[in-house]
């Protein structure tokens, strides 16, 4: 369920668990929370970017694929999602053994982040507030300098208690952007920088620092010589995430949309990456 309440909230009104951050991570945990029985509530500062795919929009690969059938054994929504807006899928590696193989998926990307959100907003016990969170509230320090977290503080909703406090912030906190020599402050795909969050954290000890992340190069297809690519296309049937018994006791895979799998290309990556590599403040 969205919450809109008008500012400040009632301070009344508190949670078991509060979730900052709605990416792949912070969505997850937050579904986890709900679905167990707790009185959950999920912060973000772009519900619309919810889940969101800004880089490339697979799901899975040879590091992560096993991961994704970790998370469906437990409950979790990833693989059900890619299986859902799956546009391409293959199991790699199919010429080694069993142990190096993995699934990956290609995943309508709008899609995805869509369908997240419609889970999200309609399972019990979780609410949905589009804000940017501020701070952490917590207790003073004891006499063996403990202190404890009892909620946040919004920018516009103020005060929020809760029992515990999740913070899957991504690439929110200081975040920021280089296109060549050009830096600005952002979260990445058009959401915000949050500075006061980790000033926050930094004030009750903790120690930041900064991990890069690098998103694909675009191509614009005009500007290629498909012909002159070598077609790559999905797998027949594709494989899945998502793994179900039926009505008859059968484990089997769930069923996704049936559209054709768009073709992949192999394409040779030229050399404007080193030529370039000196522009950025963050590569020596």
């Amino acid at each position: 369920m969205i919450i809109a309440i008008i500012s400040p909230m009632n301070d009344k009104i508190s949670y078991d668990i509060i979730v900052v951050g709605a990416g792949h991570s912070g969505v997850e945990a937050a579904l986890a929370a709900a679905r167990m029985g707790c009185k959950t509530l999920l912060v973000t500062a772009r519900l619309d970017h919810l889940a969101a795919m800004p880089c490339n929009p697979s799901i899975g690969g040879l590091a992560k694929s096993h991961l994704v059938y970790e998370l469906d054994a437990l409950g979790g929504e990833m693989g059900r999602n890619a299986d859902a807006t799956a546009l391409q899928s293959k199991t790699l590696n199919m010429s080694k053994g069993p142990a190096v193989r993995a699934t990956r998926t290609q995943c309508a990307k709008r899609e995805y982040s869509q369908r997240m959100r419609s889970v999200a907003e309609n399972t019990p016990n979780l609410d949905l507030l589009e804000d940017i969170v501020i701070s952490l509230n917590t207790t003073q320090p004891t006499s063996i300098n403990t202190i404890l977290c009892q909620g946040i503080t919004t920018q516009s909703h103020g005060a929020i208690s809760a029992r515990k406090v999740i913070i899957t912030s991504g690439t929110s906190l200081r975040g920021r952007i280089w296109i060549g020599d050009e830096v600005k402050e952002s979260g990445g795909d058009d959401r915000p920088a949050v500075n006061k969050l980790s000033v926050s954290l930094e004030s009750l000890g903790f120690k930041l620092i900064r991990l890069k992340t690098g998103t694909p190069p675009r191509l614009k297809a005009s500007s290629c010589n498909f012909a002159a690519c070598q077609r790559d296309d999905g797998d027949s049937p594709k494989p899945k995430f998502h793994i179900y018994k039926d009505d008859s006791g059968l484990t089997t895979q769930s069923s996704i949309l049936d559209s054709p799998p768009p073709p992949m290309f192999h394409v040779e990556q030229s050399d404007f990456t080193s030529q370039s590599a000196h522009t950025s403040a963050d590569i020596p």
